[in-house]
């Protein structure tokens, strides 16, 4: 309901209006959304495979609908809110639930082979035909963000500045940083999707990878929950949160370093932003929930 408000009585920041409540308080539904959708889809899988006795192409098709078109109800109204970072973030949840809910491979990989495929095919006519595209009906403004992440060198004072400034941020650590506090580069947004700009700066190399092997610590954490656990539902949930962390993380590091396009995608328990906090605290919450409460569920 709040991601249905939003866009109608929302507070507009930065030409997004996904935040509800006033200016002194407010929340961003969309992130809350992430933990919601997990738990949404994790009991739409348990219940699908509770009622199907024997698995079939025809059962798993209607599996992948009914996943899909629950996504895509969120997603819409998000997009409704010109915030396409978290759309791309439900979709890596609903990509990594269908892969562990059992969906034969012989209807995952034609459907994701062929989306891939055409992804690749835009992002090559973006940069070597634009025109074909405008005669499709795309604006411009709509694959600036491609050429702006390929070829941000074209338009070092536009649209390529805060990825040419991102990345000399970063390389301006070398191996050790340049110490807590030193911005050797003026970075917008440092606080925020940008933070791991300060990160490489201030702690160089080393602290980036010591950055990133945390998260893979954490992730493995929750893998082994799963494992250990053995109950499907709560396997789901822990997939669900494996995947948002895993997107969150290689999407805001990739987007720093030029490996992918920049998003509004913060990198979770570190960027500014209560909203994404407590969505975050949330999704760990729920794998806590699951460790704690699996042996109730395996006496039943």
């Amino acid at each position: 309901m709040l991601l249905v408000f939003a866009p109608v009585i929302g507070i507009e920041r930065k030409g997004a209006q996904s935040w509800v409540g006033t200016e002194a308080i407010n929340i961003q539904p969309s992130e809350l959304m992430k933990s919601f959708l997990i738990v949404a889809l994790a009991k739409l899988i348990w219940d699908h495979t509770k009622k199907t006795q024997t698995r079939t192409i025809k059962t798993d098709f209607h599996l992948f609908v009914k996943i899909s078109l629950m996504t895509l109800v969120p997603i819409a109204l998000i997009m409704l809110q010109s915030d396409l970072g978290t759309s791309l973030v439900l979709i890596s949840i609903m990509v990594g639930m269908m892969f562990i809910s059992g969906i034969t491979w012989r209807l995952l990989l034609p459907v994701f082979g062929g989306i891939a495929a055409i992804g690749t095919t835009l992002i090559i006519l973006v940069i070597k035909s634009p025109a074909t595209l405008t005669a499709l009906g795309f604006e411009k403004y709509q694959f600036n963000r491609i050429t702006s992440w390929l070829e941000p060198e074209q338009d070092p004072l536009g649209a390529g500045m805060q990825l040419l400034k991102s990345i000399r941020a970063i390389g301006s650590g070398e191996i050790h940083g340049s110490g807590i506090g030193y911005e050797a580069i003026e970075i917008p947004e440092n606080h925020n999707d940008f933070i791991f700009t300060i990160i490489g700066g201030d702690f160089g190399f080393v602290g980036a990878c010591v950055l990133i092997v945390l998260y893979f610590l954490l992730v493995y954490q929750i893998i082994r929950v799963a494992l250990d656990i053995g109950i499907p539902f709560y396997s789901y949930i822990c997939t669900g949160v494996v995947a948002m962390i895993f997107f969150h993380v290689l999407q805001n590091v990739g987007m720093t370093i030029g490996m992918l396009p920049i998003t509004g995608i913060p990198l979770l328990f570190i960027s500014y932003g209560g909203s994404a906090m407590l969505g975050s605290l949330m999704a760990i919450g729920l794998v806590l929930s699951a460790r704690y409460n699996a042996p109730k569920a395996m006496d039943l």
